[in-house]
């Protein structure tokens, strides 16, 4: 940042990881800041040690724009205490010294009522939590998931069976497709044969767990299977923070994609969504946008003889850098038998290689459902297009 015409760098924290302890009902780390009720507006006053305050109005401020420093140009900021709030903003909004920042939220946002709304054929219907726990379809029952880590999470969930409510309104078939959209954006689809399946217990809308409402984060509302005999499901299944679901007169395709190497796996179409939900990248090709995961990350999966990604220690990373910069082929391998052969090397850590699912935000049909894409602009040996990917090998 410039300051009176010389460059300084500076290093703290983003206001907002500070704001994220007071703007909500969160009493305890870790924190989830309210960006909607920031982009809505209320005012922020700062207070200095020696006096000085200045106010501001969210709205009108980037929610990333400032930062509460505690260095500057690698020394400790000067004064009691030793914080400067600074950033991409008008100067008058840094304060040297704060000791206060106080919050105007009650008297300038009305608080907002959550809608769950479940979409079918076009048609939209909105619920409150109360409508949905008066709902005749409420149940409460034990269910639990396991985590990417392989954590298990469980208790005794409340909320309303899914095919109940859906078939309110049509008659969910086996063939159909369901889109579950969860308020940070994150996509899950399930076939209907999946929530039809009720062998071992429902599919709900859980807002309740042990007795408590869920809070906003990981609720209000989460996907979950439940029953007396207390099923567990992949904790991607088990979307939280669930705003929709979409109900699609569609047949659900799987999709599958093998990787071989120290370790052979077989993802399936909800593995790969949700890869693309967190990690999802878009590329530029030929005129189509295409969403996709980037093979690096793939590579994860099978370039270690004893952890697979996720699967381990927190402490042992997914990807192995150090094996992917020494050196080993990668083969993408299409339905038909074509393939190409790529240098880990050239893919390490590197976003602009992926394989795609979606193009121009659908499901790719005529050259997929997985093609391997890339941003034009790199230059990486060897690369083509290949339509209908099947597998990925890695050979050491």
């Amino acid at each position: 940042l410039t300051v009176k015409g010389k460059k300084r760098v500076y290093t703290g924290i983003p206001l907002w990881m500070v704001i994220a302890m007071v703007d909500g009902p969160d009493d305890k780390h870790p924190y989830r800041f309210d960006k909607t009720l920031w982009d809505r507006g209320y005012d922020v006053t700062i207070t200095a040690a020696d006096g000085y305050t200045v106010t501001f109005n969210t709205k009108e401020v980037a929610y990333d724009s400032l930062i509460l420093a505690y260095t500057e140009d690698g020394k400790p900021v000067k004064g009691v205490p030793p914080l400067r709030i600074v950033g991409e903003t008008s100067k008058k909004l840094w304060v040297k010294n704060p000791v206060e920042i106080e919050l105007d939220i009650s008297k300038k946002v009305e608080k907002e009522v959550f809608y769950f709304e479940l979409v079918i054929n076009g048609k939209v219907h909105k619920f409150t939590l109360k409508e949905l726990e008066n709902s005749p379809f409420y149940v409460e029952l034990p269910g639990r998931y396991v985590t990417s880590a392989g954590s298990v999470r469980g208790g005794v969930y409340g909320g309303v069976k899914l095919v109940d409510l859906i078939n309110q309104y049509t008659s969910l078939s086996a063939e159909d497709t369901l889109k579950a959209i969860a308020m940070d954006g994150y996509e899950m689809t399930y076939s209907g044969k999946q929530i039809l399946d009720q062998k071992d217990g429902y599919w709900i809308l859980a807002f309740k767990k042990d007795g408590e409402y869920l809070p906003l984060d990981p609720g209000y509302i989460r996907i979950i299977k439940v029953g007396e005999s207390n099923p567990m499901i992949e904790g991607h299944l088990s979307v939280r923070m669930v705003k929709r679901v979409e109900v699609v007169k569609k047949k659900y395709e799987n999709i599958t994609l093998e990787i071989k190497g120290y370790m052979d796996f077989t993802l399936d179409r909800q593995t790969l969504e949700s890869g693309i939900s967190c990690h999802g990248v878009e590329v530029e090709y030929k005129g189509h946008v295409y969403k996709g995961i980037p093979l690096w990350r793939l590579l994860a999966y099978s370039d270690d003889p004893k952890y697979a990604p996720h699967k381990q220690d927190p402490s042992i990373k997914s990807y192995n850098e150090e094996l992917a910069l020494k050196g080993y082929k990668v083969r993408v391998i299409a339905e038909d038998g074509y393939s190409i052969t790529l240098d880990s090397r050239d893919l390490n850590k590197e976003d602009g290689v992926i394989i795609a699912m979606y193009r121009d935000g659908e499901l790719i049909e005529d050259e997929g459902p997985l093609v391997l894409v890339w941003d034009r602009s790199l230059k990486i040996e060897g690369i083509k297009k290949v339509k209908n990917v099947v597998k990925i090998e890695l050979i050491f």
